[in-house]
């Protein structure tokens, strides 16, 4: 006997796909959930291997990454920041990590987050100092509410030397923040740091939003892959439209609904709201080797470049 809901008209319409129609932008938000996913992946894996980060204590590597992003956001010289990208990278290549593919991640993120954002300050309207490149040139200065508009309107070699700094700080935190997570395990950060006596609050608050990216980036996933084998650009525009946007409100929905599973899940197996772990040991012989060499850079570097 046949079912009665097999008998039932489709509701969406066979329309022919049209060449005008474009999707990419729901191929693209697939394919970088895809990539979120198999580039933590990857990173889990590079944590395992058998690298110079690798072998140390997790309290080890978050203490230096602290340490050593507070020295970086301290000195201003141009040529003591180059030797610390030097110095990062040596420990990725210790490490056995791609150089190429990070440093290609921390070059966009920096180039973006120091270059772009901050590339107005190399004006003269900001930075004063000698033109090197003029832009612009009126007839008189100018006056307008609290800001003075000089005749000349130029990029300074002040201002060059201030967006370079500034990129080189930005360069060289991305690039201890991926030493930290390309070497070490994200369960083992979250051990340090409650070893490190950072609130719970934080701790979990760090954890069940990673856990909810993981599951946000899964459901699209699915969904996407759903709809692609079942009915994709088979209707007409009016009921695509109608469907992403009703599938939109189901994802958030869905993985909101599995979040609150795990929670859930959690207090049933006896969480009270105060993270437990279990002891990591005590430092080896190799932990307070690298603490001292690093001590010993550190108070090298603010005795002569500060």
């Amino acid at each position: 006997m046949i079912p009665s809901f097999l008998k039932e008209k489709e509701t969406v319409s066979q329309a022919r796909p049209s060449n005008r129609r474009n999707f990419n932008f729901v191929d693209r938000t697939a394919k970088n959930m895809a990539a979120f996913m198999l580039t933590s992946m990857r990173q889990w894996n590079a944590s395992r291997r058998a690298g110079l980060l690798q072998g140390l204590d997790a309290r080890v590597k978050v203490v230096f990454v602290i340490v050593y992003i507070i020295l970086v956001s301290l000195t201003h010289k141009v040529e003591f920041q180059l030797m610390l990208s030097g110095l990062f990278f040596l420990l990725f290549l210790a490490s056995k990590i791609n150089p190429l593919s990070v440093y290609l991640k921390i070059t966009g993120l920096a180039f973006f987050f120091g270059f772009i954002v901050f590339i107005p300050a190399t004006l003269n309207l900001f930075a004063p100092g000698e033109i090197i490149f003029l832009i612009a040139q009126f007839e008189k200065e100018r006056t307008w509410l609290v800001y003075h508009i000089p005749k000349e309107i130029g990029v300074t070699r002040e201002g060059l030397l201030l967006v370079a700094r500034i990129s080189l700080k930005v360069f060289n935190s991305i690039s201890l923040t991926f030493l930290l997570t390309s070497t070490t395990g994200f369960e083992q950060i979250l051990k340090a740091l409650k070893m490190l006596k950072v609130p719970d609050i934080f701790l979990l608050t760090l954890s069940l939003s990673y856990q909810y990216i993981f599951i946000f980036s899964q459901t699209i996933l699915e969904t996407y892959q759903a709809l692609k084998m079942r009915w994709w650009e088979r209707g007409a525009r009016a009921e695509t439209n109608a469907i992403l946007s009703g599938r939109m409100g189901y994802l958030f929905r869905k993985s909101w609904e599995k979040y609150d599973q795990v929670y859930h899940s959690m207090v049933a197996r006896g969480y009270t709201g105060e993270i437990s772990l279990y002891h990591p040991g005590a430092l080896r012989l190799r932990d307070y080797l690298f603490l001292s060499i690093a001590a010993l850079l550190f108070t090298a570097c603010l005795f002569f470049f500060l």
